[in-house]
């Protein structure tokens, strides 16, 4: 281990504070990673009441002299407010993390953090302190135990508070309808891309009603995606789409994307929908335990779904202004 690239053993404890999130969170949390790393490591969101916290993780190999905290930390990642930073260290022997961390904000990391001048000659703040730090170190109210950090990210909701419970997979699955999944998934992508403000996540495991998160610069607000796509033969059909009862009965904020995939032209229609998912109660109808939907992208008549109808090329900018 301790012959392993900075990057790497960084990319290691990474993979390493996340799993610690989930697995001492009871499975009341979902981990979103980004597909364009901007500076932040994740997103850690919680279903039932829709809360995200945008996170960085930093952390090196515990020194041979003891846990002691030693970290350099780039000025320009320091400007994103609303980053919670967790700061650890690996057990070289066993590849574990260490039984204590530091949970902060950046502001507190501006404050405390010595100036420096980094590795590369930028400027930087030095995070140095004995991991776990004594009661009268600058340090300790910022301290917390490796199993705790779930916790401390997303304070625990109220007794009586709804939890997430998984949805069961579908055994049997048509695999045309995976396929244009994947590909309506792979499109919305793209169009959220485009747009420079828009820094896109991806939830692991996928198991949510949200399925992407965008997080826009630089107020760093937050929007869950979810992608739906209907099968169409031709301009005058239209095709249902599907959310269940369980994702719309906590804070259905995420924004439903549905697109329309023509067979007889091997593409997307242009005009797809953008709605609250909350908004599917309103415009669908329940049936079987889920609520449907229906998108006509060319209606012969006034359609339900008619003011959330919009160019599939201007999703990415609509997304943005939400």
């Amino acid at each position: 281990m301790s012959r392993e690239p900075p990057r790497n053993i960084g990319q290691i404890v990474e993979w390493l504070v996340w799993a610690a999130l989930l697995t001492h969170s009871r499975s009341t949390v979902h981990m979103f990673l980004p597909l364009d790393d901007r500076g932040v490591d994740g997103i850690l969101r919680r279903p039932a009441d829709d809360a995200m916290v945008p996170l960085q993780v930093k952390g090196r190999t515990r020194p041979a002299a003891g846990a002691h905290l030693d970290l350099e930390i780039a000025d320009w990642s320091l400007r994103d407010e609303p980053v919670r930073w967790i700061l650890t260290l690996l057990e070289p022997g066993t590849t574990a993390l260490l039984p204590a961390a530091l949970l902060v904000d950046t502001a507190s990391i501006r404050q405390l953090a010595t100036p420096c001048v980094g590795d590369g000659g930028e400027p930087a703040h030095r995070v140095a302190c004995p991991l776990p730090p004594p009661p009268h170190n600058p340090w300790a109210p910022f301290a917390c135990l490796t199993s705790e950090l779930a916790d401390r990210v997303l304070p625990p909701l109220p007794a009586g508070a709804p939890a997430f419970a998984e949805e069961p997979a579908q055994l049997v699955s048509p695999a045309q309808a995976h396929w244009m999944g994947a590909l309506a998934e792979v499109e919305v992508m793209r169009l959220l891309s485009v747009v420079p403000e828009l820094n896109v996540f991806k939830s692991f495991p996928d198991i949510e009603l949200t399925e992407y998160i965008t997080r826009r610069s630089p107020d760093g607000a937050m929007r869950g995606i979810q992608v739906k796509c209907v099968g169409l033969d031709g301009p005058d059909e239209g095709g249902a789409f599907f959310v269940s009862d369980r994702d719309l009965a906590t804070p259905a904020t995420a924004l439903l994307v549905v697109l329309a995939w023509r067979r007889d032209l091997r593409a997307f229609d242009d005009y797809a929908l953008l709605l609250p998912a909350g908004r599917l109660k309103e415009l669908g109808h329940r049936s079987e335990g889920r609520w449907v939907g229906v998108f006509h992208p060319r209606p012969k008549r006034v359609s339900r779904f008619a003011n959330v109808t919009v160019r599939r090329e201007d999703i990415g900018q609509l997304v943005a202004g939400f």
